[in-house]
């Protein structure tokens, strides 16, 4: 196929190409990956650009300058290539960033990010888009900066306040979200963005008017979006063990469950706002997980990612973003070498780091006189570490970590629900996200621990074993008042 024909993704050394490379050639488009332009003669030697966008603006522009970028992309943009830039790929293209003062953006767009007021930093999560162009769309925001107000703002979003979503100047279009990780949505933006047609990809993909948008809201176009607050989430995991999905109680007596592909593919089908997949025995057994089974998987979803498990340096988190991971999962090396969780979060933002914590309250009487507070366990829980347990969950959120996984093992397997009175009290005393874990068997105990200030919630025997699907809690919850993706 001749490069007139393909799409170029610029390697800006700071995004997850894996996923965006994914994305694009589902919709039935090949791409191509270069770090330098220098091979490049013209642009019009390819149907459109993308740059994506993860990690820091500074970094991101030193990647561009370094390679001599700028004169290329401009030449595209005035021969009205389509080009499409994601996060922090948008955000180089205005003049400056809070989060890198003094450092010069490429000022296609007059204003800068700001460090906005949201009610937990980063934003991570399903906001919907106010816009004329995508009208209702829900999408998947990572981001701790945003552009306030643009003259050349094509839609906002909302999180705690307004903020421009997204951008257009000719050719250019500049988005906040992370169209690759925002399922049907995302896709077609992607596929409008980049005028990819109709006939190339095999089935057009439609925004839904449903179960993609927020109900009941019959505001104007003009209007900003109202819910303040992003969607909760309903988190699948994927515990590994040996390649295959399995499922215990208490980490113990470990069953069976079914392939981790297979799997991954029919809970995005159900409407699951993110996967978590841990190999859970990685760390006890100092084995890496796989990244071939990582990359087999993000190839083929359009949902964000987690992964976690022997995870040991910043090289192995970089390996699993490369294969295709949108966000690492540290519990054992964060505890054991916390600086690892500051260094996560330089390289590629805090947006990228989730910090698991497994605690077991029904251990307390045997180890309180030890001086033990809330008993901390490492290697997939079968160590038990001497760290205080709200001194832990404060210094990780004083790292720079994104989101705190907190797995009740108490809970874990037993169907007793999640402890809401522990995520609330994580949730009150961090200003990161908290995801609780540990405990689900039914649709009350995501109802009761949304209502118990969780932002996310995560779940895995319940759904393995069939016996609800996440379209069904889902609606259990709308039902309830608690609006959904």
């Amino acid at each position: 196929m001749p490069n007139s024909d393909k799409i170029l993704i610029v390697d800006t050394k700071a995004g997850n190409l894996f996923s965006l490379r994914a994305a694009i050639e589902r919709l039935g488009v090949e791409t191509i990956t270069l770090d330098t332009p220098e091979s490049l003669n013209s642009t019009n030697s390819f149907a459109g650009i993308v740059i994506p966008g993860q990690g820091r603006f500074g970094t991101v522009l030193e990647n561009l300058r370094a390679k001599n970028w700028l004169p290329y992309l401009q030449q595209a943009k005035d021969n009205n290539i389509p080009m499409l830039g994601i996060c922090v790929g948008m955000q180089i293209f205005f003049e400056a960033s809070d989060e890198d003062p003094g450092v010069e953006g490429f000022s296609w767009f007059k204003g800068s990010t700001q460090t906005l007021d949201y009610p937990k930093k980063p934003m991570v999560g399903w906001a919907e888009l106010e816009s004329e162009q995508w009208p209702k769309a829900v999408v998947y925001f990572v981001n701790s900066f945003a552009v306030k107000t643009s003259d050349k703002s094509i839609a906002e979003s909302c999180y705690g306040e307004s903020f421009t979503a997204a951008v257009r100047d000719g050719s250019f279009t500049g988005v906040q979200f992370h169209p690759e990780k925002s399922a049907e949505a995302g896709a077609e933006i992607i596929r409008q963005a980049l005028k990819i047609s109709a006939v190339q990809t095999e089935t057009r993909v439609e925004i839904p008017n449903n179960s993609m948008s927020i109900k009941g809201n019959s505001r104007t176009s003009q209007q900003a979006p109202q819910q303040a607050t992003l969607l909760p989430r309903i988190i699948v995991c994927l515990d590994v063990d040996k390649g295959r999905v399995v499922k215990g109680t208490n980490f113990k007596q470990l069953r069976d469950m079914g392939d981790p592909i297979e799997l991954a593919l029919a809970y995005e089908a159900q409407g699951a706002d993110e996967l978590v997949f841990l190999d859970i025995s990685a760390t006890n057994e100092n084995k890496p997980t796989a990244l071939k089974l990582v990359s087999d998987i993000a190839s083929n979803l359009s949902i964000p990612f987690t992964v976690g498990g022997g995870l040991k340096k910043l090289d192995d988190v970089k390996a699993f973003l490369d294969a295709g991971a949108d966000k690492v999962a540290l519990n054992t090396t964060a505890l054991l070498m916390p600086e690892i969780i500051n260094q996560t979060a330089r390289s590629y933002g805090s947006q990228c780091v989730v910090v698991a914590i497994d605690v077991n309250k029904s251990v307390i009487e045997t180890v309180n006189d030890n001086g033990y507070d809330l008993p901390i366990f490492i290697n997939g829980g079968r160590k038990l570490v001497d760290n205080k347990f709200f001194e832990w969950t404060q210094e990780v959120a004083d790292r720079g970590a994104g989101e705190i996984l907190l797995t009740s093992m108490h809970r874990d397997g037993t169907g007793l629900g999640f402890d809401t009175e522990l995520t609330r009290q994580v949730s009150e005393q961090v200003s990161i996200q908290v995801i609780a874990s540990g405990g689900a068997k039914n649709e009350q105990h995501f109802l009761e621990a949304y209502e118990q200030k969780a932002d996310a919630c995560l779940a895995a025997g319940m759904f393995h074993s069939g016996e609800y699907t996440v379209g069904q809690v889902k609606q259990y919850l709308m039902n309830n008042g608690i609006i959904v993706r």
